[in-house]
């Protein structure tokens, strides 16, 4: 908490006490000598710390003043790293007002949203709004007026964007805009949310190789979620620890996957359950109908009564938006090993707890094999158990050095 209040404090400060305009004046002065030092085709990286509103702004700026053209943007997980690429190319300005810009800063966001899959703090969605639209030419036309005005004039001007309630939701909002994080008030009718897209990617990684470089998985990952998408350090990590224990050989960090979640094993494991499942329709004496993705008990009347969808992974948000209109209760059946993966997604992501209604239940594999084997089973006590051990959160322990 106390960091968290010094970070507010700094930001603070540099906002009001620091001249930006000055900043983005003396940057341009020293950009232009660039031009003279190296050949023009030559790529030039430039690296913000401690990223910042104003500080990127400034740094765009001068960029752009300094005959610059923004090719290329990525960012650290954790935001704290921004670097740029640009090119020896005046940008081509368009001439644009406080609409048209607002207009071009709304679908930036929509489709960056959509591409990431879950809502983005202020500083990562703002960031992707003045890149782009530094791309399109849309970002500081008065580099010929007498009037320059201040840099922070950028950020009153996108302001109406991120309080436009048809556009967003925001979790957790403070007093400014700064805090929170924002959403789609209208999100499309599928799309994957970010954590079950680096999921997969780690899964893939382990398809055909039980022994994993932390270096190789971070390739995979980085590349799959290029730009501002990169996600954070955390949920790679918590994702590694459900699937495998990390060691160091020859002084570089491995991914060894644990023995029960080799691939051959999961997939026995849910031939198992679905056959545990088909079982149980009889012992309470409910019908039952199979398709590809699902098992459904049914009542005399054919409707929904419950509905497992078997899974060894923590990837939820395809199969939440799929069958959100189906009657019944919903059950996602998955390893007690996902258990505590899918309690760090959901709270981490609001948009994804928030398509979590009532009627979806986790379930973990032994709470459905200690139910098939109970000879005691009926449909009263099914009713009554069935929901009895759902997954909780536990953070792991900081690993000390």
């Amino acid at each position: 908490m106390g960091s968290e209040r010094h970070q507010n404090l700094r930001n603070s400060l540099l906002k009001q006490r620091y001249d930006w305009t000055w900043h983005a004046t003396a940057l341009e002065k020293v950009f232009s000598r660039l031009k003279y030092m190296v050949r023009q085709s030559t790529p030039i990286l430039m690296q913000i710390s401690e990223l910042d509103p104003l500080f990127l702004l400034a740094g765009t700026k001068a960029a752009q003043y300094a005959g610059f053209s923004l090719r290329t943007a990525a960012a650290s997980g954790n935001l704290n790293v921004l670097q740029t690429v640009w090119k020896f190319a005046p940008t081509q300005s368009n001439q644009v007002d406080n609409r048209r810009l607002q207009e071009n800063a709304r679908q930036i966001a929509r489709s960056f949203l959509t591409v990431r899959g879950e809502p983005s703090a202020y500083l990562r969605l703002f960031t992707q709004m003045v890149l782009t639209l530094q791309t399109q030419g849309m970002l500081f036309q008065d580099e010929y007026s007498q009037f320059t005005p201040p840099i922070n004039k950028l950020i009153e001007d996108l302001d109406p964007v991120f309080t436009d309630q048809n556009l967003f939701i925001r979790y957790n909002p403070g007093v400014s805009t700064d805090s929170g994080s924002y959403w789609l008030r209208r999100p499309p009718e599928n799309y994957i949310a970010l954590a079950d897209s680096v999921e997969s990617l780690i899964r893939q990684q382990f398809l055909y190789l039980n022994r994993q470089s932390a270096i190789d998985i971070n390739t995979a990952i980085f590349s799959g979620h290029p730009g501002l998408l990169t996600p954070g350090d955390e949920l790679i990590q918590t994702i590694l620890r459900s699937y495998a224990n990390e060691e160091l050989i020859n002084g570089e960090s491995y991914w060894i996957l644990k023995e029960n979640e080799n691939f051959a094993t999961r997939m026995m494991d849910i031939k198992a359950l679905h056959e545990m499942i088909e079982k149980m329709a009889s012992q309470l004496k409910l019908k039952r109908q199979l398709t590809e993705e699902a098992i459904y008990y049914l009542d005399e009347h054919d409707n929904e009564l419950y509905t497992f969808f078997i899974t060894g992974s923590a990837i939820i948000s395809e199969t939440l938006q799929r069958y959100k209109g189906l009657s019944g209760k919903k059950l996602i059946v998955l390893p007690g090993s996902r258990a505590n993966l899918i309690s760090y997604k959901l709270r981490r992501d609001p948009s994804l707890q928030a398509l979590l209604s009532d009627d979806w239940h986790f379930v973990k594999f032994r709470h459905i094999r200690n139910l098939h084997n109970n000879p005691f089973l009926n449909l009263t006590l099914f009713e009554s158990q069935i929901f009895g051990d759902p997954p909780e959160f536990l953070a792991s322990q900081l690993v000390l050095f």
